[in-house]
C-alpha cells in the first residue's frame, strides 16, 4: 500500500475504542501504543479546557468549572463568579431539583440537600443562624425558632410541640416566714429551663429563726409559675431534724414550704435542701 499523508486517510469513527493504536518514537525505536495507554501512569494537568455542553457554559481556568449533559439533567459544577453564585459547589439531578449545594456570597450563605420537588430539603442557613464556625459558636436558631416535633403523634390536648428555649443558671431565694421574723439566714439556687418546664434547686440555711412561724415562704424565683394548681416540690431538713418538707405555690411567684405533718420547717440552725419543678 503507498504511504499517505495523515489528511488522506480515511476518519476514524469516534467515540474511540481505546484499543486503537499510535507510533511513538521510544528509546530510539519505533514502537506502538494503544489510545487507552497514551496517558496510563501519567499525570495531567490543564491549564484551561471545556467540557460539554449547557447554561452557563463550563470552563476550568475561568469563572466557572463544571461538567454537565446537553440536558442538564444531572451536573457537577463549582462556581467562581460573580453575584450570588461567588464561591460555591453544586451536585446536581434530575431538572436541578435533586441537588445538594453550598454557597457563599452576597447573603446567599446556605448548604441545602433538597429533593423533588424542591421544597422537600433540608437547609442550613449560615447567615443569621450561626455566627462563624458552629464549633465555635454552636447552633443558635432566631428568636421564637427551634426543634419542630409536630410531624409526631401526639395526644389529644397537645397545645405546643416547638422545642425554642433552654436556660440555666443561679437565683437567690427569699425567704421569709407565714408569720413573725426571721433573724438571719442564707439562702442560695439553681435553676433549669427547658421549654415552659423549670426546675429550681435551693438550699437554704436559718442561723437564727427568731419569731418565725406557720410556714416559710419563698420568692424570687427566677420565672413565674403558670398556675398555683398543679407544681409541688420536696425537700429535707438535713442538720438537725431530718425532716421532710414538702412545697406548694400559694402565689404564682411564692412558693409555700411546710413540713411533712403541716408545721413550721424552721428552726435556729436549720438547713434545708429542696427542689420544685413548675411550668411558666
Amino acid at each position: 500500500m503507498a504511504d499517505k499523508t495523515i489528511s488522506a486517510l480515511t476518519g476514524a469513527s469516534t467515540p474511540l475504542a481505546g484499543t486503537e493504536v499510535l507510533p511513538i518514537v521510544q528509546g530510539g525505536s519505533t514502537v506502538k501504543v494503544s489510545i487507552g495507554n497514551v496517558t496510563a501512569g501519567r499525570a495531567m494537568s490543564a491549564l484551561s479546557g471545556s467540557f460539554g455542553t449547557g447554561t452557563p457554559a463550563y470552563s476550568i481556568g475561568g469563572t466557572q468549572v463544571g461538567i454537565t449533559n446537553t440536558s442538564a439533567s444531572a451536573y457537577l459544577s463549582i462556581y467562581g463568579g460573580a453575584g450570588a453564585t461567588n464561591g460555591g459547589f453544586l451536585l446536581g439531578g434530575n431538572n436541578a431539583e435533586n441537588f445538594a449545594n453550598l454557597f457563599w456570597s452576597n447573603g446567599s450563605n446556605f448548604m441545602q440537600i433538597a429533593t423533588t420537588p424542591v421544597s422537600s430539603k433540608v437547609q442550613f442557613n449560615i447567615a443569621g443562624v450561626v455566627a462563624g464556625d458552629i464549633t465555635t459558636n454552636g447552633f443558635a436558631p432566631a428568636a421564637g425558632k427551634g426543634i419542630d416535633f409536630s410531624a409526631n403523634t401526639h395526644a389529644a390536648g397537645m397545645t405546643s410541640e416547638l422545642l425554642n428555649d433552654y436556660e440555666e443558671g443561679t437565683w437567690t431565694p427569699v425567704v421569709t416566714p407565714a408569720g413573725g421574723a426571721i433573724t438571719t439566714y442564707t439562702a442560695s439556687g439553681n435553676y433549669t429551663k427547658i421549654g415552659r418546664q423549670v426546675t429550681v434547686n435551693m438550699n437554704i440555711i436559718i442561723t437564727t429563726n427568731g419569731t418565725g412561724a406557720n410556714a416559710l415562704l419563698i420568692t424570687g424565683l427566677p420565672f413565674n409559675a403558670a398556675t398555683t394548681r398543679f407544681d409541688a416540690g420536696v425537700g429535707r431538713e438535713y442538720q438537725t431534724t431530718g425532716n421532710a418538707v414538702a412545697m406548694t405555690f400559694s402565689a404564682t411567684n411564692t412558693v409555700q414550704m411546710l413540713n411533712y405533718n403541716n408545721t413550721y420547717p424552721g428552726g435556729d440552725g436549720y438547713r434545708i435542701a429542696a427542689s420544685i419543678t413548675y411550668n411558666v
